[in-house]
């Protein structure tokens, strides 16, 4: 997660820096990746995205783990 992504969210629709908007979003995805979990930001209105998710199906955003450094 860079600036850029960062910036991105900050000038999202709704995104206000509290709860629930995108800067909040992104900025649980540097906590969860830093910490060597994958997250994906996607829709929670659409049906079955779980399922799709468990099962390999690209939906929404997926922001990968940062393995620590040796």
């Amino acid at each position: 997660i860079n600036a850029e992504i960062e910036a991105l969210a900050h000038h999202a629709p709704g995104s206000d820096g509290g709860t629930g908007g995108m800067q909040t979003k992104v900025r649980a995805a540097r906590y969860a990746t830093s910490h060597g979990v994958n997250m994906v930001i996607a829709s929670g209105k659409r049906p079955g995205l779980f399922q799709q998710l468990l099962h390999g199906h690209p939906a929404g955003t997926l922001f990968v783990r940062t393995l620590p450094r040796r």
